[in-house]
């Protein structure tokens, strides 16, 4: 069984923050640079990579992009 491909952007929505970053911030972390932003009632368009996790502020898990195995 196959997997479909995680799209290569994904909205988030308000109130999802980056584990370990301060509350009340959306820390986006991006494979070329940083973005921090306070966007509160806005969504944003991000890039996901391999092994992020993102999480509400309540401690909910959010989204987890896990690895993608390449098939020979």
């Amino acid at each position: 069984m196959q997997l479909p491909e995680l799209p290569p952007t994904l909205t988030i929505p308000e109130g999802a923050i980056r584990w370990g970053c301060s509350e009340g911030k959306l820390r986006i972390a991006i494979s070329k640079g940083e973005l921090k932003a306070i966007m509160p009632g806005k969504k944003i368009l991000i890039n996901l990579d391999e092994g992020d996790s993102w999480w509400r502020s309540s401690g909910e898990k959010l989204i987890k992009v896990g690895s993608r195995r390449k098939r020979k």
